[in-house]
């Protein structure tokens, strides 16, 4: 993803480090923003380390794409079986669902809240493949195997430019007064 940024968007500093060891200084963003991804890592010592880099009443950004997406016109039963069968067969990760909120039981950040909006757009057939090969249970294949899953994908879907109405979720929370080193 690093090199995927820094490809797009030349001007943007790109530092290599993980969410449990952020290559920034203490007190030094005013926010951070993750996109569909914080279950994958979502502990106690995640949270830790946001609060450690986030300013004083810092905000974090959580947003979350809705799994009840609908499609205009409708997908082919064939492709969301197999999209269904994919996401099934694929390992679980450690804060599946839900587990990832007790991270947040420490005190460091305020209580997160919650607004919930839909995001529309519409998507030609490649699109619509690119958009479902880059799902992480799809994604973490072998190049070979996203390869297949891929030409099964297109064969399955026609050449119609598809309407997406995507329910998005954006929960934030700002570290809390207590914990602000102001």
């Amino acid at each position: 993803m690093r090199a995927v940024l820094a490809d797009l968007v030349r001007e943007a500093e790109v530092l290599a480090g993980s969410a449990e060891a952020i290559p920034r200084a203490d007190s030094s963003v005013d926010a951070v923003f993750v996109a569909d991804a914080f279950h994958w890592f979502g502990t106690r010592e995640v949270v830790a380390e946001l609060a450690r880099v986030l300013c004083p009443r810092g905000t974090l950004g959580l947003l979350w794409f809705g799994r009840s997406v609908r499609f205009e016109p409708p997908l082919p039963d064939a492709f969301t079986r197999r999209i269904r069968q994919l996401r099934e067969a694929a390992p679980k990760h450690p804060h599946d669902g839900e587990g990832w909120r007790s991270a947040f039981d420490g005190g460091l950040f305020e209580p997160l809240r919650r607004e919930t909006f839909t995001v529309e757009h519409t998507a030609d057939r490649d699109a619509m493949v690119a958009q479902a090969i880059s799902s992480s249970f799809i994604a973490s294949l072998t190049k070979r195997k996203r390869e297949s899953v891929r030409g099964e994908l297109l064969c399955v879907l026609s050449e119609a430019n598809y309407r997406t109405m995507v329910p998005v979720d954006l929960e934030w929370t700002r570290l809390s007064r207590s914990n602000s080193r102001d």
